[in-house]
């Protein structure tokens, strides 16, 4: 009888355990499930720069000389025309973060860290994020590509995996050092915006009786929309002040 007991109970403890066991792996395995995934549609954050105009890195120095710093941060492509080309973080990806140009797709995440490329195609902008992670959309039939992985996770092409280029990091100063010829993107201007006469009147009238604070929004506002302005504000007023009627008059002629 002492014999059957021990029996038993040596058997009862190496079945708790193995029930133990089983009841961590399964558990395991509903922990391991996807979790709900959270996506925030935000295609009016930021701008997409798409086909942008191209210099190269030597002429751009030249240029933008009062403007480049040798550490300013750059992603760079190593592959193709001029042996690659360098993104100014600062001028381009900080502004538009998702460039669609025929030398790739370059995206920039500041808040997930990192920075990279995908094959060329004008098909894509800037959507959101998804779990915090950037998302860009194709335009042509509206599938949601993940900006880190290249995977389609909505949409038509669901599953699809974008190509990924050679990209890396580096800065202004050590592109110059090792490809000065490598493509680069030309800073976008501000273009004037053709008017009727009475319309540029009383758009510009407008700014040039707002108080400081409102003129810069109102500024912001029309260059984000038109773009109308050819020059900051404070300059346009300087140059204006003096015989605004004459200045109005050839800028709504432009």
């Amino acid at each position: 009888m002492w014999y059957l007991l021990q029996y038993l109970l040596r058997w009862g403890r190496v079945m708790f355990r193995c029930l133990w066991c089983a009841l961590l792996f399964f558990a395991g395995l509903v922990s391991a499930e996807e979790p709900k995934s959270i996506l925030i549609a935000k295609p009016d954050a930021f701008q997409t720069l798409v086909n942008p105009n191209c210099s190269h890195c030597v002429d751009e120095a030249k240029r933008r000389k009062d403007e480049l710093k040798d550490n300013d941060p750059v992603l760079c492509w190593t592959r193709g025309y001029s042996g690659g080309g360098a993104i100014p973080l600062r001028f381009f990806l900080n502004t538009y973060r998702v460039i669609s140009d025929s030398y790739g797709v370059f995206v920039y995440d500041p808040d997930a860290g990192y920075a990279r490329g995908f094959a060329a195609s004008y098909d894509f902008e800037f959507y959101g994020w998804r779990n915090g992670i950037m998302v860009m959309r194709a335009k042509s039939d509206g599938t949601l590509f993940s900006c880190l992985s290249g995977v389609a996770f909505e949409g038509k092409r669901k599953g699809e995996q974008l190509k990924p280029i050679p990209t890396m990091m580096s800065t202004w100063g050590e592109v110059m050092r090792r490809n000065p010829n490598a493509v680069a993107y030309l800073k976008a201007r501000l273009k004037p915006l053709k008017l009727e006469e009475k319309e540029a009147k009383e758009l510009l009238a407008k700014l040039f009786a707002a108080k400081d604070e409102e003129a810069e929004k109102l500024e912001r506002e029309l260059a984000v929309r038109s773009p109308l302005l050819a020059m900051p504000m404070k300059d346009v007023w300087a140059e204006a002040q003096s015989d605004e009627e004459d200045w109005l008059l050839t800028t709504a002629g432009h």
